[in-house]
Protein backbone atom coordinates (compact mmCIF):
# COMPACT_ATOMS: atom_id res chain seq x y z
CA UNK A 1 0.00 0.00 0.00
CA UNK A 2 2.39 2.54 0.64
CA UNK A 3 4.23 1.77 -2.04
CA UNK A 4 1.47 2.53 -4.45
CA UNK A 5 1.06 6.24 -2.27
CA UNK A 6 4.50 6.88 -3.13
CA UNK A 7 4.50 5.60 -6.93
CA UNK A 8 1.22 8.13 -7.23
CA UNK A 9 3.11 10.97 -5.65
CA UNK A 10 6.41 10.24 -8.14
CA UNK A 11 4.18 10.19 -10.41
CA UNK A 12 1.84 13.10 -9.86
CA UNK A 13 5.66 15.34 -9.42
CA UNK A 14 6.73 13.83 -12.70
CA UNK A 15 4.09 15.33 -14.94
CA UNK A 16 4.16 18.22 -13.26
CA UNK A 17 8.16 18.18 -14.37
CA UNK A 18 7.40 17.55 -17.60
CA UNK A 19 4.60 19.92 -18.06
CA UNK A 20 6.82 23.26 -16.96
CA UNK A 21 8.01 24.30 -20.59
CA UNK A 22 11.50 24.73 -20.22
CA UNK A 23 11.89 21.38 -18.70
CA UNK A 24 10.21 20.00 -22.28
CA UNK A 25 11.87 22.21 -24.48
CA UNK A 26 14.76 21.11 -23.28
CA UNK A 27 13.77 17.28 -23.87
CA UNK A 28 12.05 17.78 -26.96
CA UNK A 29 14.91 20.08 -28.46
CA UNK A 30 17.52 17.52 -26.76
CA UNK A 31 16.14 14.37 -28.91
CA UNK A 32 15.68 16.93 -32.18
CA UNK A 33 19.30 18.07 -32.16
CA UNK A 34 20.54 14.13 -31.57
CA UNK A 35 18.32 13.26 -35.06
CA UNK A 36 19.94 16.07 -36.55
CA UNK A 37 23.81 14.75 -35.56
CA UNK A 38 22.39 11.46 -36.95
CA UNK A 39 21.30 13.14 -39.98
CA UNK A 40 24.92 14.42 -40.42
CA UNK A 41 26.65 11.35 -39.55
CA UNK A 42 24.21 9.31 -41.77
CA UNK A 43 25.29 12.02 -44.56
CA UNK A 44 29.00 12.03 -44.16
CA UNK A 45 29.58 8.11 -43.29
CA UNK A 46 28.63 5.40 -46.00
CA UNK A 47 28.75 2.79 -43.13
CA UNK A 48 26.82 5.03 -40.59
CA UNK A 49 24.38 2.38 -39.42
CA UNK A 50 27.29 1.52 -37.74
CA UNK A 51 27.11 4.43 -35.33
CA UNK A 52 23.55 4.98 -35.17
CA UNK A 53 22.22 1.75 -34.98
CA UNK A 54 24.67 0.91 -32.40
CA UNK A 55 23.36 2.00 -29.39
CA UNK A 56 25.64 5.49 -29.78
CA UNK A 57 24.41 7.89 -27.35
CA UNK A 58 24.07 11.74 -27.66
CA UNK A 59 27.11 12.30 -26.21
CA UNK A 60 29.30 9.79 -28.21
CA UNK A 61 27.97 10.91 -31.71
CA UNK A 62 28.65 14.45 -30.47
CA UNK A 63 32.13 13.76 -30.12
CA UNK A 64 32.03 12.05 -33.60
CA UNK A 65 30.76 15.49 -35.17
CA UNK A 66 33.48 17.58 -32.77
CA UNK A 67 36.10 15.38 -34.12
CA UNK A 68 35.45 16.13 -37.27
CA UNK A 69 35.58 19.83 -36.77
CA UNK A 70 33.12 20.63 -39.04
CA UNK A 71 31.08 23.02 -36.30
CA UNK A 72 33.28 26.74 -36.43
CA UNK A 73 30.64 28.26 -34.56
CA UNK A 74 32.14 28.14 -30.75
CA UNK A 75 28.46 29.68 -29.77
CA UNK A 76 26.70 26.40 -31.20
CA UNK A 77 29.19 23.91 -29.78
CA UNK A 78 29.35 26.02 -26.13
CA UNK A 79 25.11 25.93 -26.34
CA UNK A 80 25.04 22.23 -27.11
CA UNK A 81 26.88 21.18 -24.34
CA UNK A 82 24.89 23.21 -22.24
CA UNK A 83 21.74 21.75 -23.69
CA UNK A 84 22.78 18.44 -23.12
CA UNK A 85 24.78 19.59 -19.56
CA UNK A 86 20.54 20.70 -18.79
CA UNK A 87 19.03 17.29 -19.79
CA UNK A 88 20.88 15.29 -17.76
CA UNK A 89 20.54 17.18 -15.17
CA UNK A 90 16.95 16.94 -15.63
CA UNK A 91 16.89 13.22 -16.22
CA UNK A 92 18.83 12.58 -12.91
CA UNK A 93 16.99 14.77 -10.32
CA UNK A 94 13.86 15.06 -10.23
CA UNK A 95 13.89 18.41 -8.45
CA UNK A 96 16.14 20.07 -11.21
CA UNK A 97 16.26 23.74 -11.60
CA UNK A 98 17.69 25.62 -13.76
CA UNK A 99 20.96 27.49 -12.88
CA UNK A 100 21.64 31.05 -13.16
CA UNK A 101 25.16 30.63 -14.88
CA UNK A 102 23.06 28.30 -17.19
CA UNK A 103 20.58 31.03 -17.72
CA UNK A 104 23.17 33.17 -18.25
CA UNK A 105 24.89 31.44 -20.79
CA UNK A 106 21.92 31.01 -22.67
CA UNK A 107 21.83 34.42 -22.90
CA UNK A 108 24.69 34.90 -25.05
CA UNK A 109 24.31 35.35 -28.17
CA UNK A 110 20.72 36.08 -28.08
CA UNK A 111 21.27 40.00 -26.67
CA UNK A 112 19.70 40.99 -30.13
CA UNK A 113 16.13 39.27 -29.50
CA UNK A 114 16.40 40.36 -25.68
CA UNK A 115 13.21 43.01 -26.36
CA UNK A 116 11.37 40.63 -28.63
CA UNK A 117 11.07 37.14 -26.21
CA UNK A 118 9.90 36.61 -22.79
CA UNK A 119 13.89 35.41 -21.32
CA UNK A 120 12.59 33.29 -18.68
CA UNK A 121 9.75 31.29 -20.96
CA UNK A 122 11.56 31.58 -24.38
CA UNK A 123 14.78 31.36 -23.70
CA UNK A 124 15.60 27.60 -23.81
CA UNK A 125 13.38 27.15 -26.86
CA UNK A 126 14.84 30.23 -29.03
CA UNK A 127 18.39 28.84 -28.15
CA UNK A 128 17.30 25.36 -29.11
CA UNK A 129 15.91 26.98 -32.36
CA UNK A 130 19.27 28.52 -33.00
CA UNK A 131 21.10 24.91 -32.70
CA UNK A 132 18.41 23.19 -34.96
CA UNK A 133 18.63 25.84 -37.75
CA UNK A 134 22.65 26.19 -37.40
CA UNK A 135 23.14 22.07 -37.96
CA UNK A 136 19.91 22.29 -40.92
CA UNK A 137 22.13 24.41 -43.03
CA UNK A 138 25.05 22.36 -42.18
CA UNK A 139 23.27 19.16 -43.84
CA UNK A 140 22.56 21.47 -46.23
CA UNK A 141 26.06 22.51 -47.08
CA UNK A 142 27.38 18.52 -46.46
CA UNK A 143 24.37 17.75 -48.95
CA UNK A 144 25.13 20.29 -51.48
CA UNK A 145 28.71 19.77 -51.68
CA UNK A 146 28.03 15.82 -51.42
CA UNK A 147 30.38 16.02 -48.94
CA UNK A 148 31.87 12.01 -47.65
CA UNK A 149 34.38 10.16 -45.44
CA UNK A 150 35.24 7.20 -47.32
CA UNK A 151 37.25 4.28 -45.13
CA UNK A 152 40.33 5.80 -44.82
CA UNK A 153 38.77 9.12 -43.36
CA UNK A 154 39.87 11.12 -46.83
CA UNK A 155 36.86 13.85 -47.08
CA UNK A 156 35.42 13.91 -50.53
CA UNK A 157 33.12 15.92 -52.59
CA UNK A 158 31.79 17.27 -55.70
CA UNK A 159 32.87 21.02 -57.23
CA UNK A 160 36.34 22.19 -57.41
CA UNK A 161 36.40 23.73 -53.87
CA UNK A 162 38.00 23.52 -50.55
CA UNK A 163 36.82 22.76 -47.48
CA UNK A 164 37.97 24.08 -44.39
CA UNK A 165 37.70 23.87 -40.78
CA UNK A 166 37.32 26.19 -38.00
CA UNK A 167 40.48 26.14 -37.68
CA UNK A 168 41.55 26.50 -40.97
CA UNK A 169 43.31 23.07 -42.45
CA UNK A 170 42.18 22.15 -45.36
CA UNK A 171 39.54 18.92 -45.31
CA UNK A 172 38.73 18.74 -48.71
CA UNK A 173 39.89 19.18 -52.40
CA UNK A 174 36.92 18.69 -54.10
CA UNK A 175 36.70 17.04 -57.17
Amino acid sequence: MKYDIEREKFTELLMQRLNEQKIHDVITGHIQIEILFNEIIKELFPKSDKIINNNFGFIQKWHIIQSLDIIPSESIRQKIKLINNIRNGIAHELNYSFKKVDIDNLKIGMEKYQNKIKFDQELVYHNINYIVGYLKGLIDIIKEKNIKFDNSLICKGKNDNTIRTSAGRKLVKTT
